[in-house]
């Protein structure tokens, strides 16, 4: 393929967050970019209810413990409290059903309003600014009620 068809695709793909760069180096007077994917979920929300319920154990069981990996390495590191503005939350909650799905929808928007943020940054990211590279978790599941044995 033509480089400049190359490097159309390679910004479409950083401008959606499907990738992001890992390294710069210096190369006879240019700067060349280093990429790698972006995990993202392999099945939606929406195709998530079609799937065996052992599938989907499987399935979030690989992301929790993902999550739960990068977190320990951020603490190990002393990148997880270095920055004051850092978010995290626990909030139990006792809702209904109408209640559950509002919740649900309003994470929904969140992780787009998020990944929108990060396609944007991806455009700054071109006029000099720092990459900050960080890990966005959501939860929200049901757990087994207090003091029952």
């Amino acid at each position: 393929m033509k480089l400049s068809s190359v490097g159309y695709h390679v910004r479409v793909l950083n401008r959606l967050g499907l990738i992001e760069i890992v390294e710069e180096e210096q190369v006879r007077g240019s700067v060349a970019h280093f990429y790698k994917l972006v995990n993202r979920p392999l099945v939606q929300n929406t195709d998530w209810a079609s799937l065996d319920p052992k599938v989907r154990g499987a399935a979030s069981g690989l992301l929790l413990e993902a999550l739960i990996s990068d977190a320990a390495e951020s603490l190990a590191t002393g990148l997880f409290d270095k920055r004051p503005d850092r978010h995290l939350t626990r909030t139990p909650l006792l809702l209904d059903e109408k209640g559950w799905q509002a919740v649900i929808t309003i994470q929904a928007r969140a992780e787009e309003a998020v990944l929108k943020e990060q396609a944007a940054a991806s455009t700054r990211a071109t006029n000099g600014t720092t990459n900050i590279h960080a890990i966005v978790g959501m939860c929200c599941f049901e757990v087994l009620q207090r003091g029952t044995k």
